[in-house]
């Protein structure tokens, strides 16, 4: 363990399994302490468009769950200024392949990533491990 950053070892949140038409939620993990977690999806098309992944947090003390996006405030748009979406929340895969996401979680209590399939008759599969890091451990 460094004291500039902490990585864990990898976490599975959804084993290999068919993808359906709406979103469903993988397994939580607790990140309470953590700055990032690192997503890998494993996805295997069928014969749909794509697979939608959502991020998603919970802060302390509360069950409602919330894109996993990081958005700077600078103002209101009559102002001059707007909000700007810094990290995505929604991550889409086009083809069968591996593919990493990072994804902040300061302040949040629980991440899930939750994963449908768009334009399917024979879904494909989707895997997903999560790594947990911090920064300043």
């Amino acid at each position: 363990m460094s004291g500039l950053f902490d990585k864990d070892a990898p976490v599975e949140l959804r084993a290999d399994s068919a993808l359906t038409g709406s979103f469903v939620p993988s397994g939580e993990i607790d990140v309470s302490t953590h700055s990032m977690v690192t997503v890998e999806a494993t996805y295997a098309q069928g014969d749909g468009d794509m697979a939608i992944l959502l991020a998603e947090v919970q802060r302390q003390g509360s069950s409602a769950w919330v894109p996993a996006a990081t958005i700077l405030d600078a103002g209101t748009p009559g102002g001059g200024a707007v909000m700007a979406e810094l990290a995505a929340a929604v991550h889409t895969i086009s083809q069968s392949c591996a593919r990493l996401v990072h994804v902040p979680v300061y302040g949040a209590s629980r991440f899930r990533v939750s994963a449908k399939e768009a334009g399917a008759t024979t879904p494909g599969t989707l895997a997903i491990v999560a790594i947990r890091s911090r920064v300043g451990a």
